[in-house]
Formats: C-alpha cells, sequence, structure tokens
C-alpha cells in the first residue's frame, strides 16, 4: 500500500509554499478562494486542508513582509550613506575654521571639539652593527667577514682601507646582502673593515667597529 512522502523539510520556504498549494489545490482551495471551498462542492475540504491553507496564506504574507523590509533597508542604507559623506564633508569644514581661528595651538583645537594631528614619525637610523670579525679567507688575498645582523637591515655596506693605521683611505668595498662577506683581491699588507646596516628609504646606522687583518 502506497504511503504519503511528507518530503518538504528540506525545501526552500518558496518551494514548500507551491508544494503546499499544490496540495490545496487538489482539494479545492486555490489561491483565490481565500479559504471557501467554491459553493456546491459535493465534499468539503478537511479540517486540515483548511489549517494548511491559513498556514500558507501567513506564510506568503511574511514572504511579502520581508520583501517589503529588504527593500525599505536598501533604501535606508542609502540614505545612511549619503549622510556619512555629509558628515565627513560638515566635520571637515568646520575643521578648517577651527584650525584658522585656534592658530594651530593644540588646546584650542582640542577645546573646539577636535583631536590634533601626531607628530610625523621620525625615521631614526639602524642601530650600530656588532660582533665584526675577520679571518684569513681560502686563498691568497682574502679575508672573511662575518657581523651579528641587524633587525631591519636590507643590505650590509662594507667599507676599508689598506692604511696601516686604519685612519685614513676609507672607501666602499662593497655591500652584502647578508651578515658575512668574503673580501677578496686584496693586496699585501695591512686591511681595516667596517659594515654597517642599511634599511628602506636608505637609513643608515653607525659603521662597526673596525676589525683588521694582515694578508701575506
Amino acid at each position: 500500500m502506497a504511503k504519503v512522502a511528507l518530503n518538504i523539510h528540506d525545501l526552500t520556504r518558496a518551494e514548500r509554499l507551491s508544494k503546499a498549494q499544490v496540495a490545496l489545490n487538489a482539494h479545492g482551495l486555490p489561491v483565490e478562494s481565500n479559504g471557501q471551498p467554491p459553493a456546491g462542492e459535493a465534499e468539503p475540504p478537511p479540517a486540515e486542508a483548511l489549517e494548511l491553507f491559513a498556514a500558507v496564506k501567513e506564510g506568503r504574507e511574511l514572504e511579502q513582509e520581508k520583501a517589503d523590509a529588504i527593500a525599505n533597508l536598501a533604501r535606508i542604507n542609502t540614505r545612511l550613506g549619503e549622510s556619512g559623506k555629509r558628515i565627513e564633508k560638515g566635520y571637515g569644514a568646520l575643521g578648517g575654521v577651527v584650525e584658522k581661528q585656534s592658530g594651530g595651538v593644540a588646546s584650542e583645537i582640542e577645546r573646539r571639539g577636535y583631536d590634533t594631528k601626531a607628530a610625523p614619525v621620525r625615521h631614526y637610523e639602524l642601530p650600530q652593527v656588532t660582533n665584526m670579525h675577520v679571518a684569513r679567507g681560502d686563498g691568497e688575498g682574502r679575508a672573511d667577514l662575518n657581523f651579528g645582523s641587524v633587525d631591519g637591515a636590507k643590505t650590509y655596506p662594507i667599507r676599508a682601507t689598506n692604511d696601516p693605521a686604519g685612519v685614513t683611505g676609507w672607501y666602499l668595498f662593497d655591500t652584502s646582502n647578508r651578515s658575512f662577506y668574503h673580501a677578496m683581491n686584496l693586496t699585501p699588507g695591512i686591511w681595516w673593515f667596517q659594515a654597517c646596516a642599511k634599511g628602506a628609504r636608505n637609513i643608515q646606522g653607525p659603521w662597526s667597529d673596525k676589525v683588521q687583518i694582515k694578508i701575506a
């Protein structure tokens, strides 16, 4: 014996309303009937059909209310956006008047209900490179430099001089992307080296302590 499939649980609200209406139509209760079966029907619809009709009618009314509310909310959001722009424009215009009348005095600006802009942030130098060491490299005329890395450094300029006293003749020898460097092609004699950290916008820290090595 066949049984009724109560298969509307997983349907959308619109699909449930439509499927329920199909059943109501079969019981002489179309949408336009307003819950009243046509005159002359031999058998009136069961009470359950009338209850279903009332539920479907309420569902349709609520769906319409929801649609109207969504449309109204869209209009409100549009007006809120326009209002927000007017507020920003008005706040800026009054702020210009306050700035002019205050003469740039922070306390006067704040007294008139406005905040003051923060002072420009100064880009401080990077810290000094530390733990500078030098040792003979593999091969003639070579030296290996090692030093501590610096947070914020992009590169490490290396400068050198072969002045025995390490006082004059300093020049930019090369630039390293890491906290070590292999110097090559050094002529015999005393060599001095220093490194520094260089960051974004060419911000540069102070030079490291000097280190020396004798190249044979």
